[in-house]
């Protein structure tokens, strides 16, 4: 998944984000692009967001603010991430124990019915189980002759 954020002309000077500003913000989302929104939200992000921030804010921004402002962009993200992680966890595997059985076996028998539905196709070598039995591989043998 990769985030875009178009560029009009028509806009002008009517932006409320300088060009600068803004070409910069294209580039640090770009480069997070390539390294991955899920790094992102694991904490690793693009330095190209600092240079964003200073220039959003160059007037009134020191160089601590901007490592602080790193630090801060990193632990928001960090907690996003196990926001959605234990979301999920709930949604999948519920609360309680009991309940996470009960989840998971209604998952089993959701696969299994999967399966029995759709069965897989198997190998030309496998013989299927459905498959006609002919009387000649009904014989019983006895020391390899027929009985």
């Amino acid at each position: 998944m990769t985030l875009q954020i178009p560029f009009d002309p028509q806009y002008g000077n009517t932006c409320p984000i300088p060009t600068d500003t803004y070409l910069m913000l294209i580039t640090a989302i770009r480069h997070q692009n390539l390294l991955g929104w899920d790094l992102f939200l694991r904490g690793f992000t693009s330095n190209y967001w600092n240079t964003v921030f200073y220039m959003a804010h160059s007037n009134s921004t020191s160089t601590e603010t901007i490592q602080l402002w790193d630090q801060k962009l990193v632990e928001e993200a960090l907690n996003l991430y196990q926001f959605v992680w234990t979301t999920r966890n709930i949604f999948f595997h519920g609360t309680t124990k009991l309940v996470a059985k009960a989840k998971l076996r209604d998952r089993i028998l959701e696969q299994v019915r999967d399966i029995y539905k759709n069965p897989p196709k198997l190998e030309k070598s496998i013989q299927s189980p459905y498959r006609s039995v002919s009387n000649s591989a009904l014989c019983i043998y006895k020391d390899g002759f027929n009985v």
